[in-house]
């Protein structure tokens, strides 16, 4: 398993009831265990609709912790995602579908259809080298372009965020992420995953 993705699973196991995702503008936090579940219906959403390694999944939502469940969702499915903040401009939205290929989107409308689902526990097997996540450029130059990020890349990203093999971070610390969740930069929460601490979007 990823390295990054199997050290989510255990805090999940290990610290249940532990705030893992947060909102500034809503007290209540979204738990480890809801977390787990929450992610999970996706992975079975997806699954049974036939998406799996590297297929593109959109993500169109408020900002919010919802986003980046859905975000643990697609990434339980083995397959990558491209994050739009539902305030992001239609005509780049529509740009982005066509461009993507993308082969499932999850709106506010596709939720109502995931909550229903029965979760699928654990992960698919991603491969390093599998497409995670696309971030699309700001198009200032020409049309958005879309920037492929591995699963691999992802660790070594933990992995930069450590000194002498420990995280910069202490475990009573919080994250907070003021980026646009569709820029590289919000990518940083996962390091938090490092430490069983919650995430204030």
């Amino acid at each position: 398993m990823i390295a990054f993705l199997e050290r989510l699973q255990e805090n999940m196991v290990r610290f249940p009831d532990k705030p893992a995702l947060g909102f500034s503008l809503d007290d209540r936090d979204i738990s480890y265990r809801e977390l787990d579940e929450i992610s999970g219906k996706v992975h079975r959403w997806l699954t049974e609709r036939g998406i799996g390694k590297e297929d593109n999944v959109l993500i169109k939502l408020p900002r919010g912790p919802m986003i980046m469940a859905m975000v643990i969702g697609v990434w339980k499915n083995g397959s990558a995602c491209i994050v739009c903040e539902s305030n992001m401009a239609e005509e780049r939205i529509r740009y982005i579908l066509a461009d993507s290929d993308t082969k499932a989107a999850i709106t506010e409308k596709e939720l109502k259809e995931i909550s229903g689902c029965k979760p699928l526990p654990g992960f698919a097997d991603a491969d390093p080298h599998d497409s995670a996540y696309i971030v699309y450029t700001s198009g200032s130059t020409g049309n958005p372009k879309g920037v492929i990020h591995e699963y691999g890349n992802i660790d070594e990203a933990i992995r930069n965020k450590q000194y002498d093999g420990k995280p910069l971070c202490r475990e009573s610390d919080i994250f907070a992420v003021n980026a646009p969740l569709n820029f590289v930069a919000a990518m940083d929460f996962l390091s938090m995953f490092w430490q069983p601490e919650p995430l204030i979007l």
